[in-house]
């Protein structure tokens, strides 16, 4: 069975590319703080367009089912709603996440969570990018509570383990588009 990660647009991001520099979770009465900083081969702008890119996200992620926007709300600003099949184990769950996205200068996006019509309590995601060497760091951070099971054991550390493969994957899908874009 495939595993896939866990939430997200809880990150918009695919398996051998990129450099995973590091990652934490943290869980505090069920909430989860998960960050990821991945080194990724393209300039920030190819990164930004591509997680960008709402309705092409399930050909960047493949845990994303299907991502479309909902409502273009100012210049800058989407409300997006994804369905993500997430698995913890044998356990695999279709994840509702609706969120207004807003697109910040330089390359920065904030992502808050609507709970009525998503599959969590509460949630807040954040991605930077920032230049370095001819690529990208890769920033990103979100905070949330689900509003359903998750295990609480072994939870945490597949959720970290998701992410960080889901990142790795990502990043290998932007550099393999970057690279043929140059051709």
């Amino acid at each position: 069975m495939r595993r896939h990660a866990f939430c997200l647009l809880l990150v918009p991001l695919l398996a051998s590319g990129g450099e995973i520099l590091d990652s934490s979770i943290a869980v505090y009465d069920a909430h989860y703080r998960v960050s990821v900083r991945a080194r990724i081969d393209a300039p920030p702008r190819a990164v930004y367009d591509t997680i960008t890119d709402y309705p092409a996200l399930p050909a960047l992620m493949p845990s994303i089912r299907s991502a479309e926007i909902l409502q273009i709300l100012g210049p800058g600003r989407h409300r997006i709603r994804t369905v993500t099949e997430a698995c913890i184990l044998i356990f695999c769950k279709n994840v509702r996440l609706v969120q207004d996205v807003e697109q910040r200068e330089a390359w920065q996006l904030e992502a808050v969570t609507l709970p009525e019509v998503s599959d969590f309590k509460s949630g807040l995601a954040r991605w930077r990018l920032l230049p370095v060497d001819g690529g990208t760091e890769l920033q990103f951070s979100q905070l949330f509570e689900p509003d359903f099971w998750v295990p609480g054991v072994i939870g945490p550390w597949l959720i970290e383990r998701l992410l960080v493969e889901e990142v790795r994957a990502t990043t290998a899908h932007i550099e393999q588009r970057f690279a043929a874009e140059q051709y």
